[in-house]
């Protein structure tokens, strides 16, 4: 099966399928999504900081990468480093295409993606809980750089980081497509 992976903006008109597949995921009762907003996703669309895996024509997964907000979290305050640094603001794979890789790509499109952009670093959060995102992570050189007691939701995170251009599972360059 050959996959299609793009970054996504507002004109792509894909809202009501980002907003499909989140729904699905918190539907299920083992889900840790976070947010289920439309804004939330709104927001990215606009700014192109959606990143996509289609087969033939349906979307099944998305990653989010946001490039320095104005407005960070405050509980990632202390990952921040001087310059520009990108913001992992959640990876969703539809349920029937997980374990197949496809998170993998995005995540890889999206650190290649902060490589050209010149950004130097990259920081998410991650449910303690989630053990494959944890591992996924690590496996592509990012580190534990703090863990709250108490995010935005109330809930636990870990905060993850990655100095960019420190990776050695860069795709080629101009990679669009994977088997």
């Amino acid at each position: 099966m050959a996959l299609d992976y793009r970054r996504l903006w507002t004109d792509d008109q894909l809202l009501p399928s980002i907003l499909m597949l989140v729904t699905d995921e918190r539907r299920r009762h083992d889900s840790l999504l976070n947010s289920g907003r439309t804004a939330f996703y709104e927001a990215r669309l606009a700014r192109g900081h959606v990143w996509g895996a289609f087969d033939h024509d349906t979307l099944i997964a998305f990653g989010l990468l946001s490039v320095s907000p104005p407005d960070p979290p405050p509980a990632w305050a202390r990952a921040l480093p001087d310059g520009p640094c990108g913001f992992f603001r959640g990876t969703l794979v539809h349920p029937a295409h997980r374990r197949r890789g496809i998170g993998t790509a995005l995540l890889r499109q999206r650190i290649a993606h902060a490589e050209d952009a010149g950004l130097s670093r990259l920081i998410g959060t991650v449910n303690p809980r989630n053990i494959d995102s944890i591992n996924l992570l690590i496996k592509h050189g990012f580190t534990v750089l703090d863990h709250l007691d108490a995010y935005a939701d109330g809930k636990p995170r870990l905060v993850m980081g990655l100095t960019v251009g420190n990776t050695l599972h860069r795709p080629p360059s101009g990679a669009h497509r994977t088997a």
